[in-house]
């Protein structure tokens, strides 16, 4: 190699030229020939962005085919329900239509009858034998139910003339066909009266009393003692007994007497009246009548009413009514 500046023959080792000192340029090593179809390009952020890539592209199958895999599971579970619902279907159809041919073979089947059943009755009979003890009405009379069940009303009018005390008695029975005797005793001495009534049914014996003692004058000007008693199998159930006295005066309505006036005792009540609850009663008026109802009651429905009635009271006590012979 020789110096570009003096032509001097340069060494291999010599940096400088020994003649002229110019600085002598080491000649440049050509690269080696690459060898034809071969490229060698070293490139470290490419290989790393390769490999992830590489990496992403792996992860992004998994889940591809996870996600197919899903999919796929997901079908085949709904294509399995359908299946079995079917299937049920099909079972439940076969075993109706195996109940439905039971049952019309069954139907089409003669009927054996049984030697210990009864035979049937085609139309409706009535029983002669029958038991109708559960029934409240079986034992009615010829005419209707018995007292027991009907509403029965007793009625006890009193008269007081010049000629003396009478007393009419009645009962009523309803349609029961049921007769009943009455037998009345009245009895006036002085200022005092007491009477006496039964009625007594005429079958069986059954029988219901009532009494009514009455005084006027004294410290109370009025006072009443009504007692009444049920005795048989019809009267002796009845029970839970209401009094109620009433008073009318110049025709007008009943009205109830004051409560202070009565006083209610075993089975009866109590009635009296001083002077001055007279007038206050009377008003204007000069007469006023009394009458008085007891009820009771059966436990089969029934009822029992008893009015006592025809009391004609004035200013003084008992008045006189004539209604008797009149």
């Amino acid at each position: 190699m020789r110096c570009k500046r003096c032509g001097e023959l340069l060494e291999p080792t010599d940096a400088r030229c020994p003649v002229c000192g110019k600085t002598v340029t080491p000649p440049r090593k050509k690269a080696p020939a690459q060898k034809s179809g071969e490229t060698s390009i070293k490139l470290p952020q490419l290989e790393r962005f390769t490999h992830a890539y590489s990496r992403d592209t792996a992860r992004s199958r998994m889940l591809q085919m996870a996600t197919i895999g899903t999919v796929l599971a997901a079908v085949l579970l709904i294509v399995m329900v359908f299946a079995g619902i079917g299937d049920l279907k099909s079972a439940v159809k076969d075993l109706q239509l195996t109940a439905d041919a039971q049952l019309q073979a069954m139907q089409n089947q003669p009927q054996i009858p049984n030697e210990t059943d009864p035979p049937v009755q085609t139309d409706p009979e009535e029983d002669p034998t029958k038991d109708v003890t559960e029934d409240p009405t079986a034992d009615q009379p010829v005419g209707g139910a018995p007292l027991a069940l009907q509403k029965v009303r007793a009625e006890l009018t009193l008269y007081n003339t010049a000629d003396g005390a009478y007393a009419a008695a009645s009962m009523k029975a309803g349609d029961s066909g049921d007769g009943a005797d009455a037998w009345v005793s009245t009895v006036r001495a002085g200022s005092q009266r007491r009477t006496n009534v039964s009625w007594i049914l005429e079958e069986s014996g059954d029988r219901v009393d009532v009494s009514l003692s009455e005084s006027y004058g004294g410290e109370s000007l009025v006072s009443m003692t009504l007692s009444w008693d049920a005795e048989g199998d019809t009267f002796s159930d009845l029970g839970s007994p209401v009094c109620i006295w009433e008073y009318q005066v110049g025709g007008n309505n009943w009205e109830p007497l004051p409560t202070e006036n009565l006083t209610p005792i075993g089975g009866g009540c109590e009635l009296e009246m001083s002077a001055d609850t007279m007038k206050l009663l009377l008003a204007q008026y000069s007469r006023m009548e009394l009458r008085c109802r007891v009820s009771m009651s059966h436990g089969a429905g029934g009822s029992l009413e008893v009015l006592v009635d025809g009391l004609m009271l004035d200013e003084n006590g008992l008045a006189v009514n004539g209604g008797l012979l009149h």
